[in-house]
């Protein structure tokens, strides 16, 4: 049977990757389809968090039915299948992992006069929904089989996991189906919607994700030119085919009478208002984050994922937080490492200098670097143990939250 450690329910435990801060706390969530393999987890789980946080392993309190564990401010319940985890979370640092997502200053291959401001969301979102109706509707026109969508999770290789913009698989959608909600396999056509935070990301280590995959067309969409792109594989690499903006239109190779209009694509809130991007902003502040408050590595865990998506690249989850200078992102990263040490039961090592203002700790499944103000966690994880995620995601009678006194 599958283990997963405690570090897979911090990743991919937020319900429907719902990030939300209820009472000082954001809560995560993850299924069973066996009793005793959830009775296995929750005392593994508990030697952990005692472990992390430097306190004694309690024994488990009787509440309402629920079996209950603290830890500090960690709260551990187990239900009859699903283990439920209350972590604490700092509302500042809650607040500003939002906004920086959005803050083109803060993060590097934003486009030639648009290196600062902030991005409206919204138009992400606009684009993503027109991409998706622009295939809904051809499929009805032209009788295309298949099926297409976005932020859903795609099991891509046994090494890799990822949440693209769009993607679109041909055909009856059964063998690209894990238990007919989340998807498998290598889909001939992702999208991605380019972002402040995801522009260096999708056209570097996502893009190499892709690649390596043998995914054989890749499409860049860029809201500020109002631009889109499509990479073709060729020959291992891939390669710029064509371009499109405004007025013009791309064909879809692979798929016989369906084209992109940029205008359709781009048809956004902002394009309706006329609202022009925003090119300044407020420099932040040294400390984004007040520095009396306690990040902890919880928070770079949970936070670091723009978009809400957790994604795994060759066995590891990558995690990113942006922070005020360059002076918070070290003194972040210290208590990072501290913790990340203590979850293992080593010493925390003092991060090495591997090029002028960048870096980097190993701490046993946790790989730190800190590149000027931003902070990059590459956690050790297994894709093919996530695939086996998803399928029990999926089963209901893996989310069975009854009483557990009731089968005692």
């Amino acid at each position: 049977m599958p283990t997963w450690d405690l570090e897979y329910m911090l990743l991919f435990g937020p319900p429907e990757n719902k990030l939300e801060l209820l009472h000082g706390m954001t809560p995560c969530s993850f299924p069973f389809v066996d009793r005793a393999l959830a009775d296995e987890h929750f005392e593994a789980w508990a030697a952990a968090l005692a472990r992390w946080q430097g306190v004694a392993d309690p024994p488990a309190r009787v509440v309402d039915g629920t079996l209950v564990k603290e830890f500090g401010k960690f709260k551990l319940e187990q239900h009859r299948r699903p283990i439920r985890l209350e972590v604490p979370s700092v509302s500042e640092a809650f607040r500003w992992a939002y906004r920086s997502f959005w803050n083109r200053a803060l993060w590097p291959m934003q486009p030639t006069g648009f290196e600062a401001g902030y991005e409206w969301s919204q138009d992400h979102w606009d684009i993503r929904h027109n991409l998706w109706t622009i295939f809904e509707e051809a499929q009805e026109r032209l009788g295309l089989e298949g099926h297409g969508i976005g932020g859903v999770d795609i099991s891509l290789t046994d090494t890799d996991a990822v949440q693209p913009d769009y993607f679109f698989f041909p055909g009856p959608k059964g063998p690209n189906m894990i238990a007919g909600e989340y998807f498998r396999g290598v889909p001939p056509l992702v999208m991605e919607v380019l972002s402040p935070f995801s522009r260096a990301i999708d056209r570097g280590p996502r893009k190499e994700v892709y690649r390596r995959a043998g995914v054989p067309q890749l499409w860049l969409i860029e809201p500020l030119t109002r631009t889109i792109e499509l990479h073709r594989l060729v020959g291992g690499d891939y390669r710029l085919e064509a371009t499109a903006g405004i007025g013009e239109e791309l064909a879809v190779p692979g798929f016989d009478g369906l084209t992109i209009a940029a205008d359709r694509v781009f048809r956004t809130q902002s394009s309706r208002f006329d609202r022009a991007p925003e090119t300044e902003a407020e420099p932040p502040s040294e400390w984004a984050i007040p520095r009396d408050r306690v990040v902890g590595l919880q928070h770079l865990i949970l936070l670091g994922h723009t978009e809400r998506r957790r994604e795994i690249w060759n066995n590891q989850s990558p995690c990113f937080l942006a922070f005020g200078s360059a002076d918070e992102a070290r003194h972040r990263l210290e208590r990072f490492v501290f913790e990340a040490a203590q979850w293992e039961g080593v010493n925390a090592p003092t991060p090495v200098e591997i090029e002028p203002d960048i870096e980097a700790a190993e701490i046993g499944r946790f790989h730190f670097v800190r590149h000027g103000h931003v902070v990059r966690l590459n956690v050790d994880v297994s894709g093919s143990l996530y695939r086996e995620l998803l399928a029990v995601n999926a089963d209901r009678a893996a989310w069975d939250w009854g009483e557990i006194r009731a089968i005692e």
